[in-house]
């Protein structure tokens, strides 16, 4: 009975719409004013997200049904709100046409076999396009940022210490980034004399682990060859960008 003569600890509050907050998870984080660039970097976006959720959809199901023309409930929800998207991009963007006549138009469709394929015919999906010419696009990239990372991180650490504790475990690393990357022809010598001077490199800091600091001719040498490699991949060559190359062109040509 006493406690009912105290007041409430909490009085709730009217709702007030003003304060109502849309939450807007796959809205396009682009301004309202798009230049032509802009809708084409962003349809570019969508069709890769498509085209990922496409090869998922063909590596997981089952031949017979890709065959038939079924997929998964969880596919089809999640490529149709990638679809969606495309379209309310191209209308925010005063784009008087479809999605299919403007990836035709921009050379997107060649790009994203498997995006378009599902665009044109949702029903009938093929398990030759399992392996597009882009599926490479972006495990190059990654590894070459690794690559390029792992580089800089080391070159750092010989400038800034006077004895990095984990440089034998980063140059380990470092060489099996190099065997990552595709066509690494230009990273053959680099890679060859990693293998030279590997077993030098473990047993300096092994062996002389009480030591405060290393041979400068080690140094020099680490310094050397991060800054090689740095410099190859900052170039751009197309031996290790040449699956970049196709989307770049195509970007280019429509910008």
């Amino acid at each position: 009975m006493a406690a009912a003569v105290h007041p409430p600890l909490v009085v709730p509050m009217r709702y007030d719409p003003s304060f109502k907050v849309d939450v807007r998870l796959h809205e396009s984080l682009l301004a309202t004013a798009y230049t032509s660039s802009d809708v084409d970097i962003e349809m570019m976006s969508l069709c890769a997200q498509l085209d990922a959720l496409c090869k998922k959809e063909l590596v997981m199901q089952p031949s017979h049904r890709i065959d038939h023309g079924k997929t998964s409930s969880s596919f089809v929800n999640k490529a149709n709100v990638v679809f969606d998207h495309m379209r309310q991009l191209l209308l925010r963007s005063c784009h008087h046409t479809d999605v299919q006549e403007y990836m035709e138009s921009k050379g997107i469709d060649r790009l994203f076999p498997r995006a378009a394929a599902y665009i044109y015919h949702p029903d009938k999906m093929s398990l030759s396009l399992k392996k597009t010419n882009l599926d490479n696009y972006f495990s190059q990239l990654a590894t070459l940022h690794q690559l390029s990372t792992l580089a800089r991180q080391i070159n750092n650490d010989v400038l800034t210490h006077d004895r990095p504790k984990y440089i034998a475990h980063q140059l380990a690393l470092l060489y099996q980034s190099i065997n990552a990357v595709q066509n690494n022809n230009m990273l053959a010598v680099l890679k060859k004399n990693i293998e030279d001077n590997f077993k030098v490199v473990k047993s300096c800091f092994m062996n002389d682990g009480d030591r405060d600091s290393y041979p400068p001719e080690l140094k020099e040498w680490l310094l050397t060859i991060t800054s090689n490699i740095v410099s190859i991949i900052e170039e751009f060559p197309v031996q290790l960008t040449e699956d970049m190359l196709q989307p770049a062109y195509i970007l280019a040509q429509s910008s």
